[in-house]
């Protein structure tokens, strides 16, 4: 609504200033230049989070991992406008005061539901197995704060590894077979031999990656979509 007003704003002012009713009743919504600059402003500041709750209302494809991105762009050009207003070129304007209370009432709010974000595991979750981002984003100052990289880290790992025991992956196996010569052979191998062989494999074991890990660790796919890789 804002964006048509401005952008009919010569017609609207010939329509009211044409008014010839007795009591010019539409000279009372006459603007002027001073409120027309307010609200190209007030344009600017709201035209991002227009943007955002689209991209999070689409439906075309996974957007839960783009929750914390969209949320770090808001907190970005809210941090940009309150700058501008304090010491930027809107700090010359004769309302950047009152418009500088109200971006930082804005950020405050954002921050409240930013905040509730942390407890539901989803989002941090599919930004982690988003393959063009995983800890990419966990590396801003945002997150490095209070720890929550690795407390989300620790918290995918911790549910992989649940998600593991609980649904384990099927092996399949070929059945009994004959013991070659060689093998037998082997028996007559010293005890010593054989523990020796199994604190190996043991050792083995411990130092395996897990799955979710080896993602993690893998190069990050700028191009590639999330359903792609899973």
């Amino acid at each position: 609504m804002i964006a048509r007003a401005l952008e009919l704003r010569k017609a609207i002012n010939i329509y009211i200033t044409a008014d010839e009713s007795k009591d010019k009743r539409l000279l009372k919504f006459k603007m002027s230049e001073l409120e027309w600059d307010q609200l190209e402003a007030v344009l600017a500041i709201l035209h991002p989070f227009a943007k955002a709750s689209i991209k999070i209302q689409a439906t075309t494809k996974p957007g839960l991992g783009d929750v914390f991105c969209v949320y770090e762009t808001l907190f970005d050009t809210l941090d940009q406008t309150i700058e501008s207003l304090r010491s930027g070129p809107l700090s010359r304007k004769p309302w950047s005061k009152t418009f500088g209370e109200g971006v930082s009432d804005m950020f405050d709010k954002l921050k409240k539901h930013y905040d509730s974000t942390s407890h539901p595991f989803a989002y941090s979750d599919a930004v982690l197995l988003n393959p063009k981002v995983k800890t990419e984003l966990l590396e801003r100052e945002t997150f490095k704060r209070d720890n929550w990289k690795q407390i989300y880290l620790d918290g995918i790992r911790k549910r992989y590894k649940e998600y593991e025991l609980n649904y384990p992956v099927p092996t399949t196996s070929n059945g009994p077979r004959k013991r070659q010569a060689a093998e037998m052979e082997s028996d007559s191998d010293s005890d010593v031999d054989i523990l020796s062989k199994l604190v190996r494999d043991l050792e083995e074991e411990n130092n395996q990656t897990s799955e979710i890990d080896t993602y993690l660790l893998a190069r990050r796919d700028a191009k590639l979509e999330p359903l792609d890789w899973w």
